[in-house]
């Protein structure tokens, strides 16, 4: 990445808490089963969630901070979709 370059990352985060991924995952299962997408689709969506490999938002964070981009954020989040902001500076921050 480019020094002064802006990292934007829009994901899906594993809940905080068994509860709080429970709830995410639910509230997405039912988002998407009544949407309007074919049952192709949804099996298809069903599908590719087998290869993420999810992480906590917290857990997403700290390895942005700790691979030393600046400001790093969560800008937005709905239940377990998320978008992380951070900026990459060309001369160290004190």
């Amino acid at each position: 990445m480019k020094n002064d370059g802006i990292f934007i990352n829009a994901d899906q985060i594993l809940g905080s808490t068994p509860y709080l991924d429970s709830l995410y995952k639910s509230k997405w299962k039912k988002f998407v089963e009544n949407s309007d997408l074919t049952q192709y689709e949804i099996l298809s969506a069903y599908e590719r969630t087998k290869l993420d490999r999810m992480a906590t938002l917290e857990l997403q964070i700290s390895w942005l901070n700790n691979s030393g981009f600046s400001d790093v954020d969560c800008v937005y989040k709905h239940y377990n979709f998320v978008v992380l902001f951070a900026r990459k500076l060309s001369t160290p921050q004190l």
